[in-house]
């Protein structure tokens, strides 16, 4: 047995359970040389991975549903961090003209670690060529920040059912004869072996060879599996609170809020960046949370600590309230990285992240322009009326069944706003930088010189659409003042530090008194009613609950 050189890791072996199934990329390729592939489920009570600790496993089955996703989060990323080509292979000789060369890989590498000029089918090929032109298919120790986002993510190759742990792997045998190697003189006796018992010794080979490798990603797991669970069980219980505080978000005192680059998602070393800290405003509040027994492998911000040493802990942070919040401040200030805290807050962060104690609302989506995009039967006449048609063309287009292959920035815009509105979002989050200028605002000047105008930016409809609909809005603006008429609050970033500047906006509101223009005879601009007939069309079948 031949075994590159591998890190190995003193643990209790866990009791896996291993089968196998045929993998549906790669089916098995008879002949002289050939490769085989096949789908490994491995089994193993969670108890029993936790090395039947029962305090540990009593303060894991406190989390639940959620403790099950992060416990299999936490190993997904072990294995991409173990099991890599470079530690992850064997060859074994069951004959002397023979050998077997045994890889194991996640499934999402999707045969990368094959030798491309394998005699593969052709579905195989296709597989492998598409997985030799992604980033994650490099085989380096670093792939696992490439290819999982700080977010915990319920997964299908590792997950948790009754009370086990299941994870699926790949593992490929790669068969090559070589007749350099035999001795002429020798009997076939020396030489070949039954395939009975060729079959025997690679089945033996694999499960020593899965187990082996399962046991140093529990290793790996292990250190740090509970502070996974209490990190994503915290943030859980954290944001079951925002309705009873009437709040969209939650942005915790000591976050890291900016990234080290744009493409990356980790988080920039602090200094420089600033620790988050919410103003001394109504906007900033306390929010205790009940732990549980979690509460002892929970790692807390500054910003945070347990209340006189029992099991709530207890957090300050940003409260972002329902209603139209207006987030503002100068060019590279932090607005957008706000924002995309608010964004991200959605899901459960891992810990380490910066901004796993800043929670959102899940029903929060993301409205932003997308140029060149299909659109289906939306309606979008809230937004979209009176399209011009070309000369001779008598038909007018029905904006409450909108189609098109290839929307405009504003059309758009639109219909991601009404498909928001369809799929029961509670708060939209919206940054210009990325929205059609058109759909956002318009401003009076503008209304005097093109009176024929077929948008009903948004600017006017948020605060219909909260008073009607309950929907709230978080905006990122920085160039058109007109939206200083229509928050209910507003934030200011100014060199990265946030303060309430609500009462200064609506001052320079009054002083503008853009609020009392009519618009087309509607009503006040930039606060027009919500119609009914701009009601989004069902289009996906809906329940009773």
């Amino acid at each position: 047995l031949v075994t590159a050189k591998t890190k190995f890791i003193l643990i209790t072996a866990p009791m896996w359970t291993v089968t196998y199934s045929s993998d549906p990329l790669c089916p098995s390729i008879r002949g002289e040389d050939g490769i085989r592939s096949e789908i490994a489920t491995c089994t193993v009570d969670i108890k029993t991975f936790l090395a039947d600790d029962s305090s540990s496993y009593d303060a894991f089955l406190e989390g639940g549903r959620v403790a099950e996703v992060a416990l299999s989060d936490k190993l997904a990323r072990s294995v991409a961090e173990i099991i890599v080509p470079s530690s992850s292979s064997k060859t074994i000789s069951v004959e002397a003209n023979c050998s077997h060369t045994m890889t194991i890989e996640p499934l999402y590498k999707m045969l990368s670690t094959v030798d491309p000029h394998r005699k593969l089918n052709a579905a195989a090929r296709h597989h492998l060529k598409r997985s030799m032109t992604r980033k994650i298919g490099n085989g380096s120790k670093k792939s696992s920040n490439n290819t999982f986002p700080p977010y915990m993510f319920e997964r299908t190759d590792v997950w948790c059912e009754n009370q086990k742990l299941f994870v699926t792997l790949r593992i490929i045998v790669e068969t090559e004869h070589s007749l350099t190697n035999i001795d002429e003189s020798a009997s076939n006796d020396d030489v070949d072996m039954s395939d009975a018992e060729n079959d025997t010794t690679i089945e033996q080979a694999k499960d020593a060879f899965i187990t082996h490798a399962l046991d140093q990603v529990s290793g790996d797991a292990l250190g740090g599996v509970l502070r996974h669970v209490a990190t994503a069980t915290f943030q859980d219980r954290l944001r079951a609170q925002l309705s009873s505080i009437e709040a969209v978000a939650f942005v915790a005192d000591g976050s890291i809020l900016p990234r080290r680059s744009g493409a990356s998602s980790m988080p920039m070393a602090s200094p420089p960046a600033l620790p988050f800290k919410a103003p001394e405003s109504r906007m900033r509040k306390e929010v205790s949370v009940e732990m549980g027994k979690l509460c002892n492998f929970l790692k807390l911000n500054k910003g945070a600590s347990p209340s006189n040493g029992s099991t709530i802990v207890t957090v300050t942070g940003l409260v972002i309230p329902h209603g139209v919040t207006l987030i503002v401040g100068g060019g590279y200030h932090g607005k957008s990285t706000l924002l995309r805290c608010i964004a991200s807050g959605v899901y459960d962060k891992i810990p380490g992240d910066g901004r796993e104690f800043s929670v959102t609302v899940r029903s929060a989506v993301t409205v932003r322009a997308e140029d060149g995009r299909y659109v289906n039967s939306c309606n979008v006449s809230a937004f979209i009326s009176n399209l011009p048609t070309p000369p001779g063309v008598s038909k007018t287009v029905d904006t409450t069944k909108f189609s098109t292959r290839e929307a405009s920035g504003s059309t758009s815009q639109a219909s991601n706003v009404s498909e928001a509105i369809e799929m029961g979002a509670s708060a939209m989050l919206v940054d210009e930088d990325v929205s059609a200028a058109n759909f956002m605002a318009r401003d009076g000047r503008m209304r005097s010189l093109v009176m024929d105008e077929s948008i009903t930016p948004l600017l006017y409809r948020v605060n219909g659409i909260y008073d009607s609909l309950g929907i709230s809005t978080v905006v990122v603006v920085g160039g058109v003042g007109d939206w200083l008429d229509v928050p209910h609050q507003v934030v200011k970033l100014d060199k990265y530090l946030i303060y309430d500047a609500t009462e200064k906006a609506q001052s320079v509101s009054r002083q503008f008194s853009h609020g009392h223009v009519q618009y087309a005879g509607r009503g006040v601009v930039h606060r027009l009613n919500w119609d009914k007939k701009g009601m989004p069309n069902q289009r996906r079948p809906v329940t009773d609950h």
